[in-house]
């Protein structure tokens, strides 16, 4: 039985957490769905893939790493191609290559995917046909024990946890001015930074690092420019 890196996945903080520690699931405990984005089959150079996978992009992707997801030829994860109705806020115009599983149904465990940290270390295994066979390569180019990698993952993700707690608050005092009588100061300055108003609504572990640093630089100024919480 053969098998091979077909999808990875994007986690927020209290799910890395939660899934380095108990080692148990790869789902995504906090939704009804889980989604995965495709890697290309194709002649796509390895760095590229390693590179552009929009995991990466997704949320904490980039600051927190990601999991490579192995799946075994005869026993394919079933997944859907489109988001159940209002159960994600994925835009399918930017995120073409998303699935997503039923976690009701489709079993996602810890041992299936393996946690990467770097696009370079996503293609030093993108031709490895086990979870064991890539663990050996990490293993050797990290010089460092797999517990070592998780413990100093861990004690990343607590700290962005409790900073996107915080952007969090911030968003409710956003969402408060957002809902008074008087906007127009808010809307001004979100078209004015090229932000739509649904940001407002998810939740910062859902924003790329780039929206998010937009938001709270959208927060500071209002509140130097003596816009308050109604």
């Amino acid at each position: 039985m053969t098998s091979s890196i077909r999808y990875t996945r994007s986690l927020g903080p209290s799910s890395l957490i939660h899934a380095l520690k108990s080692r148990q699931s790869l789902h995504c405990t906090a939704h009804t769905v889980t989604f995965l984005a495709k890697l290309p089959q194709d002649d796509t150079p390895d760095h590229e893939i390693a590179q552009h996978t929009d995991s990466w992009d997704y949320g904490c992707g980039s600051e927190l790493g990601i999991f490579a997801i192995f799946e075994h030829e005869d026993h394919p994860l079933e997944v859907h191609t489109s988001s159940p109705p209002q159960e994600d806020q994925h835009n399918p115009d930017i995120h073409k290559n998303h699935v997503w599983l039923d976690p009701s149904t489709q079993p996602l465990p810890f041992e299936q995917g393996i946690y990467i940290r770097s696009p370079e270390e996503l293609a030093k295994i993108l031709h490895s046909t086990s979870v064991e066979e890539a663990q050996n390569t990490l293993k050797e180019y990290r010089n460092q024990p797999v517990e070592s990698v998780y413990e100093s993952a861990i004690s990343h993700a607590r700290q962005l946890e409790q900073d996107l707690q915080n952007l969090h608050a911030q968003m409710h005092q956003l969402q408060a001015i957002h809902a008074s009588d008087h906007p127009e100061h808010l809307l001004a300055m979100m078209k004015q930074l090229a932000l739509p108003t649904w940001l407002l609504s998810v939740h910062p572990e859902h924003l790329s690092p780039l929206l998010r640093s937009a938001l709270e630089h959208l927060h500071l100024h209002l509140q130097q420019t003596g816009s308050q919480h109604p």
